[in-house]
């Protein structure tokens, strides 16, 4: 059931009818693109309130942390969630973030994602400086990852240094 705070003024003469919804959940089996090691854990992300408070309180970004099965395997085990439409996007260390759009949960439900594909990334590290060397601070880096046309981008430190992660050709 979704979890409710209510604070309430006792009343003797009043009845207080508290009302709880069913929760939904989801499942999934991770599968990395070309081989490769489970991470312990992932973050999932939505970006309205609703996932967790069941009262929507406007487009914010909030987050879980599951954790990641020696096969894959993934879900809320136990975190209700409202039911309802849902895009999430799937984080992890050294993987690239996989989002899964228009995700419908049922109340009383888990919903079997299958088997969710993501793909290993890597970091690439820059320094930007000028025609006489000397590191250029907040310089915006854009670069386009691999063949899919995903863009990532940066900003160079007082050194000059920028990290980019992506897949990179």
């Amino acid at each position: 059931y979704v979890s409710r705070t209510l604070c309430v003024k006792p009343d003797p003469a009043e009845l207080i009818e508290l009302r709880l919804g069913r929760t939904a959940g989801f499942k999934g089996r991770l599968v990395i693109e070309g081989g490769g090691s489970y991470p312990r854990e992932i973050r999932i992300r939505f970006d309205d309130l609703r996932a967790l408070s069941g009262e929507s309180l406007g487009r914010k970004t909030v987050q879980y942390t599951l954790p990641v099965g020696s096969n894959g395997q993934v879900g809320t085990r136990g975190r209700g969630m409202t039911a309802g439409g849902y895009d999430l996007a799937i984080v992890s260390g050294g993987l690239l973030e996989r989002r899964i759009s228009g995700l419908r949960l049922e109340a009383g439900r888990v919903t079997d994602l299958g088997d969710v594909v993501v793909q290993v990334g890597c970091e690439v590290a820059l320094r930007i400086v000028d025609s006489d060397g000397r590191p250029v601070r907040d310089y915006t880096v854009v670069a386009l990852c691999s063949s899919d046309r995903v863009w990532t981008y940066g900003y160079s430190d007082r050194e000059g240094h920028v990290r980019l992660f992506g897949r990179f050709p």
